[in-house]
């Protein structure tokens, strides 16, 4: 059992499902993330920055490669519905769940997207949202360090 998720903002395709699936079925992920080209210019600067940042640092931390951390286009298995538990509301929900989820031991895949900007401004708030980023990965961090050091 599946579910997918897609955020509301009309950016992603419902043409890109079918990927999703196939890479499900090819088995060894539980959380499919659909990873967005960043070297696209259509993608606004605050994301694109924003994504790499967030990407890269979840990466390091998790020791897995994590392109695109921020996506909202994601199919996740059932199991990992079952188990993972996020609190976050905000820009940081998809970091949270995503870690949580690494942490639970659960595998994490990606497909290609594509993505629609259709000029619309940023709900990012760069200083807010950056600070909640950092503030979730430091509770991370601390039980990731632990956890190495036993």
């Amino acid at each position: 059992m599946r579910w997918s998720q897609m955020d509301a903002d009309l950016q992603h395709e419902p043409e890109s499902l079918p990927s999703f699936f196939a890479r499900f079925e090819q088995g060894g992920a539980d959380l499919i993330i659909g990873t967005r080209d960043f070297r696209s210019g259509s993608m606004p600067q605050p994301r694109r920055m924003s994504n790499r940042l967030t990407s890269w640092a979840i990466s390091r931390m998790t020791r897995i490669p994590i392109r695109d951390s921020q996506s909202g286009y994601r199919l996740i298995a059932r199991r990992v519905l079952e188990t993972v538990q996020a609190r976050s509301s905000g820009f940081d929900f998809e970091s949270e769940f995503l870690l949580a989820a690494i942490k639970a031991g659960f595998a994490i895949g990606g497909v290609p997207i594509s993505t629609v900007y259709r000029g619309q401004a940023s709900a990012i708030r760069p200083w807010r949202d950056t600070a909640r980023f950092l503030k979730l990965m430091g509770l991370f961090w601390h039980d990731w360090s632990r956890n190495r050091a036993l």
